[in-house]
């Protein structure tokens, strides 16, 4: 029973750093939408500490030299909306994880069936999520790019929550598994009675 223990602890962890995480996430998407929304409704004009708002971004000169400034409050509006986006989806996920982890330490073992779905369920939307983000993310640089002569850099990745939720799906494979198995114990106990 001490890999059960160690896995309670983990999940405690688990547990922890997903509140942690939505926490942050929900706290940076704040954070994005108040600077989006201070784009749109703050007039072109305005200064914070003798610095106007376009002045706050430093772009690179090739941009710079190719750039209006409907275009910059353009990208303004695009990169902070898609970092609203890219937060909440961060925060749903670590919000779906902590709902794991509390309800595996109530039952005490990953292996239920109610635990297994829950973890399959996760593993489908650590896929899917990132993946209609980072979907929406390259849309939105193709349509910026019809308007600036400079290159955006798009480097956004999908990877890890790929491998991630793979190992999620598989995982929930292993823990429904664990519970048939816990199953026909527990039949096979009772029939002895």
């Amino acid at each position: 029973m001490k890999s059960l223990e160690t896995i309670q602890k983990l999940a405690k962890l688990g547990r922890i750093l997903s509140k942690i995480v939505f926490v942050l996430c929900v706290i940076a998407g704040g954070i994005c939408l108040l600077g989006l929304l201070c784009t749109v409704f703050l007039p072109e004009e305005a200064e914070i500490g003798n610095v106007t708002i376009q002045g706050m971004a430093e772009l690179p000169q090739e941009i710079k030299d190719n750039i209006t400034e409907d275009t910059f409050r353009a990208v303004s509006y695009v990169a902070m909306g898609l970092a609203v986006v890219i937060c909440a989806c961060e925060a749903a996920l670590a919000k779906m994880a902590e709902r794991y982890f509390k309800h595996e330490l109530e039952a005490g073992t990953p292996f239920t069936f109610d635990g297994a779905q829950e973890l399959k369920r996760l593993g489908i939307y650590a896929i899917v999520l990132p993946l209609v983000t980072s979907i929406i993310a390259q849309i939105a640089i193709f349509a910026l790019e019809k308007h600036l002569t400079g290159k955006i850099d798009d480097t956004l990745t999908i990877s890890v929550s790929l491998g991630l939720g793979i190992m999620m799906l598989v995982m929930s494979v292993v823990c429904k598994y664990g519970a048939e198995i816990m199953q026909k114990k527990s039949a096979s106990a009772s029939a002895k009675k």
